[in-house]
């Protein structure tokens, strides 16, 4: 199948799979299929139609490098396709008409439950933010004043903690001015970082649903998808804009820097949108090498917590991209995403795409149902969020980044989530347990009081 081909084959599955979702009802923004669809549309449609159009594929014109030809592209269009359709096989016949409350609801009213996340949150507030603080301070770029504190920083991906607790007081205050006012200038720091692009963009992300949730509403308005899509714009050349404010370049620089570093982005030319190249060069050379995995790449995500000092031969993160490297086609020295796809490609073959992410897409429209049965202000929302806010990292990186962020970057949020749904269900009696009046005076006529 030519390109050409492959992206109006492509184009016609994203219609059918979402009027496919549509037809099912219960979308909201933070329905697994529209975080799908739309990291899809960016990712491969969009790509593809660039790429259909002239623009430059991954690695050409750079000197002994071979970039994706045309037929590579259509096979890494032809199975993220084939991804879609598993994915929304899941979702499908995960979907009850009415969603439900999970079995073994908590008996606990609302104020109860609240109570036990009061309690959780000042103590990891306590233990936490200093950590975070200390290494926002050692390893922000902004805070280098040429002494090497920066050499000296350690426990690295506490970097996130103090915005990640911030999250989850605004999770629980909501937008007061004292809390969007550290948050924002968190956000900046990170955008200044370069490098941590990414949680600039998941934190964004999440503040939006947190709004959206704890008002009701289901879709963004006007201004909300208008900052969205600002955050997203400003993702690709925050790198860029990073490097020349740190240099020491000033405001019309970093203008310029931004303008054009924009205009790449339009045209599709930035590297960064260059995902599906990177897919169709995984799927390349794992042929080319007779490469299977069958999961190895997953024992360096399991063994994150490890320090490399006390165990010097762990498994690297990717290990699997150097196996599989070449020198025309370095994907370890790009820094490859190998996308949810290409990873279980390397891992599983074309049928382990298809059926882990049918089990996955079914899993996550589960979890979807059971947290909007439940409360706001339930351990079951605010995991689901959280989830559901890193989903473009997942599906960028694959099943190994969950781990990565679940237990690093946002373990406060796991620690909280954990021990607030242990708290709730302690000593929690079985739905339908009616407690004993102990005034007859207040029993109901049918209580079976004599």
């Amino acid at each position: 199948m030519s390109l050409a081909a492959a992206v109006i084959v492509d184009v016609l599955v994203v219609v059918a799979c979402l009027t496919a979702v549509v037809m099912r009802g219960g979308l909201r923004h933070s329905h697994p299929a529209v975080l799908y669809l739309t990291f899809h549309v960016l990712v491969v449609t969009a790509r593809g139609i660039v790429l259909v159009l002239g623009s430059p594929p991954l690695l050409s014109g750079v000197m002994g490098f071979t970039p994706p030809g045309p037929d590579e592209l259509a096979r890494a269009v032809n199975y993220a396709d084939v991804a879609l359709v598993a994915a929304t096989a899941g979702w499908i016949l995960a979907r009850r008409s009415e969603p439900a409350p999970a079995p073994a609801a908590p008996t606990q009213s609302p104020d109860t439950v609240l109570r036990s996340f009061d309690r959780l949150l000042p103590i990891v507030l306590l233990l936490v933010m200093p950590i975070g603080l200390v290494s926002l301070l050692g390893q922000a770029r902004v805070f280098d004043d040429g002494s090497g504190v920066r050499e000296q920083a350690f426990l690295g991906p506490a970097l996130a903690w103090p915005g990640v607790i911030l999250l989850l007081l605004i999770y629980r205050y909501g937008f007061r001015w004292f809390l969007i006012a550290p948050m924002g200038m968190y956000l900046v720091i990170v955008a200044l970082q370069g490098s941590a692009r990414f949680r600039f963009l998941l934190a964004v992300i999440l503040l939006c649903q947190l709004s959206l949730d704890r008002r009701g509403r289901k879709w963004p308005g006007p201004a909300m998808s208008a900052a969205l899509l600002a955050a997203l714009l400003l993702f690709f050349p925050m790198k860029a804009i990073a490097d020349t404010v740190v240099s020491g370049g000033g405001l019309e620089a970093a203008v310029s820097t931004a303008w054009d570093a924009t205009a790449e982005t339009l045209h599709g030319v930035d590297s960064d949108q260059a995902m599906l190249d990177e897919l169709a060069l995984t799927i390349a050379l794992a042929d080319d090498a007779n490469y299977t995995t069958w999961g190895e790449q997953y024992a360096g995500a399991a063994a994150v917590l490890v320090p490399r000092a006390l165990w010097p031969g762990k498994p690297g993160l990717a290990d699997h991209l150097s196996d599989i490297s070449t020198p025309d086609r370095p994907l370890n020295r790009l820094g490859a995403a190998t996308t949810l796809a290409g990873d279980l490609y390397l891992s599983f073959r074309l049928i382990g795409i298809a059926l882990i992410v049918f089990l996955l897409a079914r899993w996550s429209m589960v979890m979807y149902q059971r947290a909007y049965a439940s409360g706001y202000f339930t351990p079951r929302r605010l995991a689901y969020l959280v989830g559901a806010s890193l989903t473009i990292q997942f599906l960028r990186d694959g099943l190994a980044s969950i781990p990565i962020f679940v237990f690093v970057p946002y373990l406060p949020v796991t620690v909280v989530v954990v021990a607030w749904w242990y708290a709730t269900r302690r000593n929690t009696q079985p739905a339908g347990y009616l407690p004993p009046l102990q005034d007859r005076r207040l029993a109901p006529k049918n209580a079976g009081v004599s």
